[in-house]
C-alpha cells in the first residue's frame, strides 16, 4: 500500500494505490496523516482525498476523515474527497451527517472548485 501525491495546480491530490483491493485501514490511515502533516508543513491547505481505488473504509479511517477535514479548515484550507464507491458513500452519508465533507465525481471540477 502507498499513497500516490499529485500536486495539480495548488491542490494535493492524495490516492491510496496498490495491487489488491484496498480497505482504509489503520495502515492507510497512518499513511494518509502522515502525508497530510507532511504536505501542512509545507505551507499546502487544498487537498483532495481520492478514494476511487478504496473498497471499504473502517471506522478508524472515517475518523482520520474527520480530523483532517477538521485539521486543514481549522488553517484556513479545503479538504474535499473523490470516486468513493457507493458502499463508501452511503457509510459516509450516515455517519457524517453533521460533518460537511464536499464530495465529487469529477476530479478537474473537484479541483477547479477548490482552487
Amino acid at each position: 500500500m502507498e499513497i500516490s501525491i499529485e500536486h495539480l495546480n495548488s491542490v494535493v491530490i492524495l490516492k491510496p494505490i496498490g495491487t489488491n483491493e484496498l480497505c482504509f485501514d489503520n495502515l492507510t490511515s497512518n499513511l494518509i496523516t502522515a502525508e497530510i502533516q507532511n504536505e501542512l508543513e509545507k505551507g499546502q491547505l487544498k487537498y483532495i482525498l481520492d478514494l476511487s481505488n478504496v473498497q471499504y473504509i473502517y471506522s478508524y479511517g472515517i475518523s482520520i476523515v474527520v480530523d483532517a477535514h477538521q485539521t486543514i479548515l481549522a488553517r484556513g484550507g479545503n479538504f474535499t474527497l473523490l470516486n468513493p464507491n457507493k458502499t463508501i458513500l452511503a457509510l459516509l452519508k450516515n455517519l457524517l451527517s453533521s460533518v460537511k465533507i464536499d464530495i465529487y465525481f469529477d476530479k478537474d471540477k473537484a479541483v477547479k472548485d477548490i482552487s
